[in-house]
């Protein structure tokens, strides 16, 4: 269960979409509900003759579980279920509209007619400073789970070429909202925007400097799926002896900002003492309060939780650049 959706969350999970009834699939799930969320009272609020939508089922009823089970690890007593047609405006598609629906998935979404699901709680609600986190792989702020449910959720999401967002108050509780496009109104392709006509043409050798495991096995399974191979090391230091003897075969160094050991300034100037035109690619939680740009140094930021196509989109540049300078690169 955990590997198939890590790999949902990874986008290397393929959905078989079939129109569907949306409220008869939640009634037909409701019976799977009642396991973690025995303690509470659920609630269904379905629309009726709603158009259909083209969805997997069974992710969509793994969608909604996760959303209860997420509730009820956040102490919610009550949690509802609901549909409604919804029309989306251009601002709520707007990517960088932090109350939108494409603002998380990163996706593209057409405004117009859309089919709205819903699961809300009453529970202790999320804190603002984790609210950007909430669906990194392996991040909880609660003492029970693994952090995963959320972000599969996410990877389903995506992967339906749906939107999302999340409201939340600290101690009344927290509502997702999934928007799925009606039938007649053909889709985006979830991954459209993000492929050139040879999606990731060319394919190399990362140095992944990162001390989080789940972290590095989740950037290898991005790069694999791309035909890229990988090296890892823990900290600043190993990373430059690492590089060091094996600078011929890596084009690509991707720097966590957080890993202990040298600092970011450091360990950068070590990689470049043996290549000064190493391609480095930094990467850290987003604080709005930090300006990436004081400390990356010119070199390319791209802010967690990683995004597959995103990630392999700053690979493929990097690869690029790399091949124009490679006459000067020393080997």
């Amino acid at each position: 269960e955990l590997s198939q959706q890590m790999l949902a969350y990874a986008g290397r999970r393929r959905f078989a979409l079939r129109e569907c009834d949306l409220g008869k699939l939640l009634e037909k799930g409701r019976a799977l509900l009642q396991g973690p969320a025995m303690r509470n009272e659920l609630e269904f609020q379905l629309a009726e003759a709603m158009p259909p939508v083209r969805v997997e089922a069974s992710q969509i009823q793994q969608l909604v579980a996760n959303l209860v089970l997420n509730a009820t690890e956040a102490g919610a007593r009550h949690i509802t279920i609901a549909t409604r047609r919804v029309e989306l405006t251009p601002e709520e598609c707007d990517r960088s509209n932090e109350l939108g629906f494409a603002h998380h998935t990163g996706r593209r979404l057409e405004p117009g007619p859309h089919t709205l699901l819903s699961v809300e709680d009453d529970g202790a609600g999320i804190p603002e400073e984790a609210l950007p986190r909430i669906f990194e792989p392996f991040f909880t702020t609660k003492t029970t789970g693994r952090g995963i449910g959320l972000a599969a959720a996410m990877g389903i999401v995506r992967g339906h070429g749906a939107g999302l967002r999340v409201s939340t108050t600290q101690g009344r509780g927290t509502r997702f909202e999934i928007v799925f496009p009606d039938v007649r109104v053909r889709p985006l392709d979830p991954t459209a925007e993000d492929r050139s006509p040879a999606e990731h043409p060319r394919t190399g050798t990362v140095l992944v400097v990162d001390d989080a495991p789940e972290v590095r096995a989740l950037v290898a399974s991005f790069l694999s799926s791309a035909g890229h191979r990988w090296v890892a090391a823990t900290e600043g230091a190993s990373a430059v002896e690492l590089y060091g003897a094996k600078h011929a075969e890596i084009d690509v160094v991707l720097l966590d900002m957080s890993t202990p050991g040298l600092s970011v300034s450091m360990t950068r100037k070590g990689l470049r003492a043996i290549d000064p035109r190493v391609p480095i690619i930094l990467t850290s939680r987003y604080d709005r309060e930090v300006d990436v740009s004081e400390f990356s140094g010119g070199d390319p930021f791209i802010p967690k939780p990683l995004q597959r196509e995103v990630f392999l989109r700053a690979i493929d540049r990097a690869l690029r650049n790399s091949a124009a300078e490679l006459p000067h690169r020393p080997k």
